[in-house]
């Protein structure tokens, strides 16, 4: 019996301030979620595309949604741009 492939999953920033690009099922649409403190947890939207084909991973869409939740999560590593603030 052929073992079934994991979700693929995506995470970017700090915690509090955490973006998640996951698959819902396995060839399905991508999925980004956002958490927001002033709202409610987890917010989710579409990302219109499928990360995968019949059986493996798109590398050109899984960049694509990793650069979507990168731009989504203000702290996150790649995206985080040092602004150091001066001193007086």
């Amino acid at each position: 019996m052929a073992r079934q492939p994991k979700l693929w999953t995506y995470q970017a920033g700090r915690r509090g301030q955490r973006a998640a690009a996951r698959e819902w099922t396995l060839g399905g649409n991508g999925w980004l979620f956002a958490y927001d403190r002033s709202l409610n947890p987890y917010r989710k939207h579409s990302l219109g595309f499928q990360i995968r084909d019949e059986r493996a991973l798109v590398a050109a869409d899984v960049v694509r949604a990793e650069a979507a939740t990168d731009e989504l999560s203000p702290g996150s590593a790649r995206g985080a741009r040092s602004n150091p603030s001066p001193r007086s």
